[in-house]
This record gives C-alpha cells, sequence and structure tokens, in this order.
C-alpha cells in the first residue's frame, strides 16, 4: 500500500485507488466524472467493472504480474525480429574487410532480446509499477503489443492497437508518424511506391476509424461528452496538482543549469538520427 501512495509511481491518471473510488461512483449510477476522481475513458472503467466482477480481490494483483510477465516478452519477441531485419539491412551493405569486426550479425545479436527481457523486468520502475498496481501497466501492454505488431508486419491490427493506446493514454497518439515511416522504409523495397502509400493511407484510416469508434461508444455509454474534459483535458490542462514524478523533473531542469544542455540534446537526437 505504501508504494501505491508514494507520488513516484502513483498519479491522478493510473492510480488503481482512483479506479476503484471511480468503480464505486459508477456502480451506484453516479457520474464518475463529475468530481476530480477518476480520469480514465469510460470504455476503460467498463473494463475494470468487469475485471473486478469477474476475479476475486485477492487474485487482481496477479493479474498486474502476469500482465507485466505478457508485455516483456512481447518487447523481446519485437526487439528479435527488430533486429533480425537491422541483420539484414546491414548485410545488403557494402563495406570494406576492416569493417567486418564491427558489422551487426545473427550471432552478435542473438542476445539482444535475452538483454530487453532483462532490462524491463529488473527495471526498479517497472517493478514499482507492478507492486504499486498502476493501470500504466494496461499502457506498457498495449504499447509493446503494438510494437511486437508493427515489426511482424501486422500493420492493420498494430494501428487498432495504437488507436486503443491513445484512446487509454492520449500521449501515444505521438508514435503514429514514426509508426507510417517505419511502415514505408519497409514496404518501399518490397513493393511500388503507389502500394506503400495505399497500406499507409489503410493504415490511417484504421487508426481514425478505430479511435473515433472509442469516442463515440464512449458517448454512447456515458450520455455526453463530459469525459472529455476529465480524461484528455486533465491530461492537457493538468488541473489536478497532485504532486507526481513530472514536479521533481521541472525542479531539476530549473535548479540545475546543465539540465538545460541535457533537454536541448534530448530533443535533437531524434532528428539526427532521421536524417543519418
Amino acid at each position: 500500500r505504501s508504494v501505491s501512495e508514494r507520488v513516484e509511481v502513483s498519479t491522478p491518471m493510473n492510480s488503481w485507488r482512483r479506479v476503484t473510488e471511480g468503480l464505486y461512483l459508477y456502480r451506484m449510477q453516479l457520474s464518475p466524472y463529475d468530481g476530480d476522481i477518476f480520469h480514465e475513458p469510460p470504455l476503460s472503467l467498463i473494463m475494470y467493472d468487469y475485471v473486478t466482477k469477474t476475479m476475486e480481490k485477492q487474485w487482481i494483483p496477479l493479474l498486474f504480474i502476469a500482465c507485466d510477465l505478457v508485455t516483456a516478452l512481447l518487447l523481446a519477441l519485437g526487439a528479435k525480429k527488430s533486429i533480425s531485419y537491422m541483420v539484414q539491412r546491414e548485410a545488403q551493405v557494402k563495406k570494406a574487410k576492416s569493417a567486418k569486426n564491427i558489422t551487426l550479425t545473427m550471432k552478435s545479436a542473438d542476445a539482444v532480446p535475452k538483454l530487453v527481457l532483462a532490462v524491463y523486468l529488473l527495471s526498479l520502475y517497472s517493478l514499482l509499477n507492478c507492486i504499486g498496481m498502476a493501470t500504466t501497466l494496461f499502457s506498457n501492454f498495449l504499447l509493446a503489443l503494438d510494437f511486437a505488431s508493427f515489426v511482424y508486419g501486422w500493420w492493420l491490427i498494430a494501428s487498432v492497437i495504437l488507436a486503443v493506446e491513445t484512446y487509454k493514454s492520449f500521449y501515444p497518439i505521438m508514435l503514429l508518424l514514426p509508426a507510417l515511416l517505419y511502415l514505408y522504409e519497409v514496404k518501399r523495397s518490397a513493393c511500388s511506391h503507389r502500394q506503400a502509400s495505399l497500406l499507409v493511407s489503410a493504415v490511417v484510416i484504421t487508426f481514425l476509424v478505430t479511435l473515433g469508434g472509442l469516442l463515440y461508444g464512449s458517448y454512447l455509454v456515458t450520455g455526453s461528452w463530459q469525459f472529455l474534459h476529465s480524461t484528455y483535458g486533465c491530461i492537457c490542462a493538468v488541473p489536478d496538482l497532485t504532486p507526481n514524478i513530472g514536479v521533481f523533473w521541472y525542479f531539476f531542469t530549473e535548479v540545475l543549469n546543465i539540465s538545460g544542455l541535457f533537454s536541448g540534446s534530448s530533443n535533437l537526437m531524434p532528428s539526427s538520427i532521421w536524417f543519418h
């Protein structure tokens, strides 16, 4: 319980305690969005309601553990497929004999999935999220499933999963553009520009239709659009001033001058990688 109450782990957006309070209001036929209690979308609340009704209370922590283990496995599988693709691309590039020792091969890449598995499972923050029963674990699961689906070529399924996670947490919408760039990069060597563009368009349409359907379904469930202010409005406007790890990061960036250089380099790094 002490871990679940720590501001480094539990926030207004992922607190399981707030989920239980929202469920209580929902079962009492009261709107969980009237106050400043519950900040997740309505369909997530319905899913939590189903889970808590079908599982005994003492088994719910095991659900979080199982979700965390499956997430780690999905990340390892995605890393294995991704590194295999990188090795294939590396083999197609002509290099000097002197570069043989630094060339990526499957033999040297075999340890990558195991390393990804170990890093995720042994990460202190992952462990604390699991112990504190933060709903961030479900977001991690969806993101890992989306990553694995994309690298294995299940494009439409991946776009549906990304839409579901965007509906739940909003921020993953930023992953749509990198995913489309990766899709186009993979497909342009195997098919024509027109076919690759059509597939990209199909992925975007699937994403938008799925996200729109989830939002409209939420409207049908609640009978109003009030949930938008309590979910995505809470993310953008931050009306809940409960301390969280972002506050500590803000103090870090404001107090220490060296952090400004770190923040600037962090923002420029993705651009440099893309141009390279």
